[in-house]
Formats: C-alpha cells, structure tokens, sequence
C-alpha cells in the first residue's frame, strides 16, 4: 500500500488535481517498524484493522480513535489500501458495506468507480471493527483496496493497487479523465474461510 500510494503521489498534478488527497502511508507506526500486521507491544497485540471506531485504552486503539476523529470532520471518502500481507496473494477486489448511513446505491455506485474485477459488498459486517463498517457509520464513504501480498514483491502489485486509486479519484472528479471500466464485475457478498480436510 505504501508503494501504491508513491506512484499516486507522483501521478497527481497540483495544477489538475480539484481537491485535497491526503494519504498516510504508514497508518500504524508501531506495527510497521515491527514488520507485523499487529502492534508488538505485549500490552496491545492488535490488528489495526479491528481497532475501529477506538477508543481511549492500547495504543492501536488510540491511533484509530484519533483517525475516526480527523475523518469526520474531513473526509469526503476513506480508501484503506490493503495487500495479502505475507500469506495470501489477492486477486484485486474492493469491500464496502450497505450497512452504513451512506445510501446503498451510491456505495455500489462509488466501488465501481475502482475499476476492480470483483466487488465485495458486505451486507453481514463481517469485520465490524474495520473502517469499512465505522466510517460509513458516521455517513463517510469508505473502501478497502485489496491487491496482491504473498510475501513477494511484485512491482505490477504496486502499480495494480495505483491504477485503481487513480481511477477512483478521477470517478469522484478529483483528477481529470474517465476511471477504469470492467467489461464483467463480479459481486461477492458472503465471506467463508475454507481450508483443506
């Protein structure tokens, strides 16, 4: 995601660009410079991904509150970009919810606008301590962009995750030029982990 969000930063033109972007491409500083998907501390151990709305108590938790904080009064949109990390290699989707205050239809709407291949419209709250579920709650837009991982480090991944940023900000009219078409959209709206017997 950090890479991603590099090639956006370069791809954008000050001249062009009619709005603010603002990205953090380390949201979680202490899980970072650990090289974990959690917080390190024996007091915290948590996934920042199931940190949200926070609240004031471990660290990870602190951090999220504060974002939450800074996106309501902010934010127009929220894009979490995510890869499979060192396990799963992802074939490029975005999860959004129908659950939130934001309308249905423009949530659908707006995913589209990623030109991803699959759509994850998540009707369950499935991970209801994540930023898809709580900054919609608070009437914000918010995505999950999920592309490659694996623990390998594949320059297309990187630029994958860019082009379909880029196509969501030329969607929502922030930079020039059309977003990115799918001839076929998938829709997935239950999630189940199966393993091998």
């Amino acid at each position: 995601g950090a890479l991603a969000m590099q090639r956006v930063a370069k791809a954008l033109d000050p001249a062009t660009t009619r709005g603010l972007v603002i990205m953090i491409p380390v949201a979680n500083p202490p899980a970072f410079q650990a090289m974990r998907r959690v917080n390190p501390s024996p007091d915290d151990l948590m996934d920042f991904g199931d940190a949200f709305p926070g609240r004031p108590r471990f660290a990870t938790e602190r951090i999220a509150e504060k974002y939450m904080a800074l996106w309501k009064e902010h934010a127009d949109f929220v894009v979490d970009f995510h890869t499979g990390g060192d396990r799963f290699v992802q074939h490029p989707f975005v999860i959004f919810t129908v659950t939130g205050k934001v309308p249905p239809e423009r949530m659908e709407s707006l995913a589209r606008m990623f030109g991803v291949p699959t759509l994850w419209r998540d009707r369950d709250r499935v991970f209801a301590s994540d930023i898809t579920i709580n900054v919609p709650a608070i009437g914000i837009p918010a995505f999950l962009l999920e592309v490659g991982g694996g623990g390998i480090m594949e320059r297309q991944q990187d630029a994958r995750q860019a082009d379909f940023a880029l196509s969501f900000l030329r969607g929502i009219g922030l930079v020039p030029g059309e977003p990115l078409r799918q001839e076929h959209v998938s829709i997935v709206e239950k999630y189940r982990i199966i393993t091998p017997s």
